[in-house]
């Protein structure tokens, strides 16, 4: 039986080179290995463009404009997540009843306007978004950002306790699952570790648990973005990833930095 996966990216997830992306980019590689034809939305809103890297690994493809801090902004919603509600992309995923993942808090606006009644959804909880931005707020210097980052970390944390409990959220860490469950009372909430490259199969549930989809999206006239090929960009080995982060440390060893999600 063809096996079918909506897959929604907060951004691009290529080139891989930063942390969020490597995640993202491996579990495509990882369900497309497994047969499953991917169906990948994904928002454009920088340099990052529309690679044809990523066709090779899909289906169909779908990208959408995010809304800039103008016509996106909300008194009640967090930015991320109020400049990533599209229409085209609710209309698509609503014409069938099959799972989708949804990369990240910062997809979960649509959620409210989806039918979720028989339907698998997953969000995949990159980071516990309030402390990185409060983090990014002690560490602007900057009077207006440092605003921003402050009461998008507030809406942030008000966001999340009204997150719906019937969709599953895959947390990147243990100490997410346990602050998902005690802080916002959800229950569905499981640990699924970085899709790392060395990986040969991924750290998810059966794939028997993967539905059909029957899949909508338009075919992107991308260009060659000219950049590194998956692999050079990926992993070596766990080794190679702690050599890498241990030269990181030295380097950086008396300078704070914000948790490595990538662009937001």
């Amino acid at each position: 039986m063809t096996r079918h996966l909506h897959i929604v990216c907060l951004d691009v997830p290529w080139p891989p080179d930063y942390g969020g992306a490597i995640d993202m980019m491996n579990r495509i590689k990882s369900f497309h290995k497994m047969g499953i034809l991917i169906h990948l939305h994904y928002f454009s809103y920088n340099e990052r463009g529309n690679p044809n890297e990523l066709n090779q690994f899909c289906e169909t493809i779908s990208v959408y404009h995010r809304e800039n801090i103008k016509s996106g902004f909300s008194f009640t919603t967090p930015f991320i997540i109020s400049s990533r509600i599209n229409e085209d992309l609710i209309q698509r995923l609503q014409q069938d009843n099959h799972p989708i993942l949804l990369e990240g808090i910062h997809c979960t606006g649509i959620l409210p306007r989806l039918d979720r009644r028989n339907r698998k959804i997953v969000v995949r909880m990159h980071n516990e978004e309030s402390v990185y931005y409060k983090e990014m707020a002690r560490a602007e210097h900057g009077l207006l950002k440092k605003i921003f980052f402050y009461n998008e970390s507030r809406l942030l944390k008000k966001y999340s306790h009204h997150l719906p409990d019937d969709c599953l959220y895959a947390c990147i860490s243990d100490n997410d699952v346990r602050l998902l469950k005690q802080n916002y009372k959800l229950h569905n909430v499981e640990f699924l570790p970085a899709f790392a490259a060395w990986r040969t199969t991924p750290p998810m549930r059966p794939a028997s648990r993967t539905h059909r989809i029957a899949g909508h999206g338009r075919r992107v006239p991308s260009r060659s973005s000219g950049r590194k090929t998956a692999e050079q960009n990926s992993w070596a080995g766990p080794e190679a990833e702690a050599e890498v982060a241990a030269q990181h440390r030295r380097r950086h060893r008396h300078r704070w930095h914000p948790p490595p999600s990538g662009p937001k």
